[in-house]
């Protein structure tokens, strides 16, 4: 029974930080990565809660795809990871505007490819959705995450030490150079 599903993309909001979800919600962050110099992609995600703190993150080795796909592919991976720790109130963020309006039309019809579907079957579980859009300089530890991704798969059930000083700033606001 589908409980409620949205596909919202908003525009940036006038903050660089990241912004925490409503009481009882957890935020997934991800992105997806493509080496301008090797055929590899990946993608990566963190889920956060209210407080910000970590419940959980992936990276994905891809193998060769576009930058699309490896989008594609970190929405499914983020979703797919919530769906299984048993989240059920998501607010998914990516900074790949064209694949969260792919998601939000419903014409796409039979031009959508295998992803589409994996993410639209995933979306039209017993859960509430919300898929919004996040300007890169608000999505820096996915962005992270998934350049690891390029070269490794993982799940991650703490926040790695490499990533802890990140995962501060961009609470704060405190956005390194891109």
């Amino acid at each position: 029974m589908q409980e409620s599903v949205a596909v919202v993309v908003f525009p940036p909001i006038g903050t660089e930080k990241w912004v925490p979800p409503d009481e009882g919600w957890v935020k997934i962050n991800v992105d997806g990565a493509v080496s301008r110099y090797e055929s590899r992609a990946g993608c990566g995600g963190v889920i956060r809660d209210r407080s910000g703190e970590w419940v959980a993150g992936f990276t994905h080795f891809l193998g060769s795809c576009s930058v699309f796909q490896a989008e594609e592919w970190a929405i499914l991976k983020g979703l797919s990871l919530a769906w299984d720790l048993g989240l059920r109130r998501i607010i998914l963020e990516s900074d790949a505007k064209e694949v969260l309006d792919m998601l939000d039309d419903d014409r796409m019809g039979s031009r959508g490819d295998l992803l589409y579907w994996s993410i639209k079957d995933l979306m039209s579980r017993g859960w509430e959705l919300k898929f919004q859009f996040a300007p890169r300089d608000r999505n820096v530890v996915a962005d992270t995450l998934a350049k690891q991704g390029l070269s490794s798969s993982a799940f991650l059930d703490t926040c790695p030490d490499y990533l802890r000083t990140l995962v501060s700033n961009e609470m704060m606001g405190l956005i390194p150079l891109l």
